[in-house]
């Protein structure tokens, strides 16, 4: 009997042991769910992004290159190359016409008929010249920003507004220098004020500025390190460019540098990164890494190429460079993109 009861205990005991196990591993398990859900940026910081980049193309602020865009301006061109031929020949062939009643004039008629034939090539000129200034005026009222624009940025500047409401609560919990959270909320506030003025040229480099905030916050997650450094080098990039339109060439070469210096921190570090990885984690990741370490070659090429062009004060190849900067570093953030998820699914399985 005695050796039934210790038995009986024993089952007891082990069954409490097993239970109280099963409850702390549990618990420990939703501890480190809830601290990878932690890690993630909170969805109202991607969104202050996206409508600060929004308002950046709406001000007429420097972007990568779009496809579909120059698709749609090469037609476009074409067009108007198409339509300035037939102007041209028809004005030939009017010319070709006069030339001919010309001929059947005498000696003073045909004297006459050159006068005429000079003021008509010169009729020409000025018609030419008209179309190039009426051309560039067009060009230049493009960039106007019409006040249904300005509505619309103003609607902007609101959700950005109702969407810092709520991350300040948190970013509060997070950042070490509260002095962050009222810069960026003066600094929102300063343009919202100067976009309801009207003012393109200076709200366009503020919403810049606002931007520069964004890889501040963004570093503050676990796993952002990368996201943030690469939305850093996105700043300084399109500042130089913004910059050399003043133009402010010091201020451009300022920022060309700072851009240079992040990415030669960047790709260091991401080096050691790499070389402290277990052999067998980078196993299989050889294809990746080669991907990585070609567009980082480009984005490295694109970006001495816009030093070079900054420094030699040259405003139109600025946005050249400029947009091939930025179109190197929207892939590279997309192949970022692309990895993460492919690791989400990794710990999925």
């Amino acid at each position: 009997m005695l050796k039934i009861c210790k038995i009986l205990l024993l089952l007891i005991c082990i069954c409490f042991l097993g239970f109280a196990y099963s409850a702390c591993s549990k618990e420990e398990n939703e501890v480190k769910s809830e601290e990878k859900k932690s890690d993630e940026p909170p969805t109202k910081l991607t969104d202050i992004e996206e409508n600060i980049d929004k308002l950046i193309l709406s001000l007429g602020g420097p972007k990568e290159e779009d496809k579909k865009e120059e698709q749609q301006e090469n037609i476009q061109k074409s067009e108007e190359k198409d339509g300035k031929k037939e102007e041209e020949k028809a004005q030939e062939e009017e010319k070709q016409k006069k030339g001919d009643e010309n001929k059947k004039e005498d000696d003073s008629g045909n004297d006459q008929g050159e006068k005429e034939e000079g003021k008509q090539d010169g009729e020409e000129e000025q018609i030419k010249e008209k179309k190039k200034e009426d051309d560039k005026k067009i060009a230049e009222k493009l960039q106007i920003i019409s006040p249904e624009q300005w509505n619309e940025i103003s609607k902007t500047l609101e959700d950005i507004h109702f969407n810092w409401n709520e991350l300040v609560v948190e970013l509060q919990e997070k950042v070490q220098d509260k002095s962050q959270l009222e810069d960026f909320s003066d600094s929102l506030n300063t343009l919202t004020d100067t976009a309801k003025a009207n003012d393109q040229k200076t709200a366009l480099a503020q919403a810049n500025y606002l931007y520069s905030y964004i890889p501040e916050f963004l570093s503050l997650y676990k796993g952002s390190t990368k996201a943030s450094e690469v939305k850093r080098m996105k700043y300084y990039a399109r500042n130089s460019i913004i910059m050399a339109r003043e133009p402010n060439w010091t201020n451009a070469i300022l920022d060309v540098d700072k851009l240079l210096e992040i990415f030669d921190t960047y790709v260091l570090i991401s080096k050691q990164s790499e070389e402290s990885k277990d052999s067998k984690e980078s196993e299989g990741d050889d294809s990746s890494a080669k991907v990585e370490q070609e567009i980082l070659m480009k984005l490295k090429s694109s970006y001495d190429e816009l030093e070079a062009v900054v420094k030699e004060n040259n405003k139109e190849l600025v946005e050249v460079k400029g947009k091939i900067v930025l179109t190197n570093i929207d892939e590279y953030q997309k192949f970022l993109d692309h990895q993460k998820e492919k690791e989400k699914e990794k710990e999925k399985k």
